[in-house]
């Protein structure tokens, strides 16, 4: 809220802008107070609601790290050409902003998204984590060679899995 006001009446919790001839009311202005409490409440956003709609909370991408804090999965995308980079973080955004709906799901909670380099087809296995599945952590990531997905390599994210969330009650607990 901005008023002009005359030198002698203001007090000193008011601060000026330049020159002194426009003052901004703090928050312990009365004026501020009313019209701060005249305001109309806005309502919390749906959280529940699907994929897309406003309110959906922002699912992000955290990469899975060992005990002794080496991130196997950023490594090994860090370690591709720039275009290839560009296909995975590419696939990896795709399932951030429509959720589970752009990937295949493998076993239990583990799930699959495809990426498609020049020449190779990349994998990367990944779970949800957090009260309302908008963690998406990275467990695996590999260049596709057979048209299944390894059991070896669903194996190793489920174990990944199991030592994340391990670990993650070592800490509340």
């Amino acid at each position: 809220m901005t008023r002009t006001i005359p030198a002698s009446d203001v007090s000193s919790s008011t601060r000026f802008a330049p020159y002194g001839t426009t003052a901004f009311a703090g928050p312990g202005d009365p004026a501020v107070q009313a019209t701060v409490s005249a305001m109309p409440r806005r309502k919390p956003p749906d959280r529940t609601s699907t994929a897309g709609e406003a309110g959906q909370y922002r699912r992000q991408w955290r990469d899975y790290r060992t005990r002794s804090g080496r991130r196997v999965v950023r490594a090994e995308i860090m370690a591709l050409e720039i275009a290839e980079r560009a296909a995975v973080t590419a696939a990896m955004a795709d399932v951030a902003k429509h959720g589970k709906k752009a990937a295949r799901h493998l076993r239990g909670e583990i799930h699959e998204v495809r990426a498609e380099g020049a020449d190779v087809i990349y994998r990367l296995l990944f779970a949800t984590e957090g009260r309302y599945s908008q963690v998406l952590l990275a467990l695996v990531f590999f260049v596709k060679k057979t048209q299944r997905t390894p059991p070896v390599q669903i194996d190793l994210a489920e174990r990944r899995l199991a030592d994340w969330r391990s670990r993650g009650q070592e800490q509340q607990g």
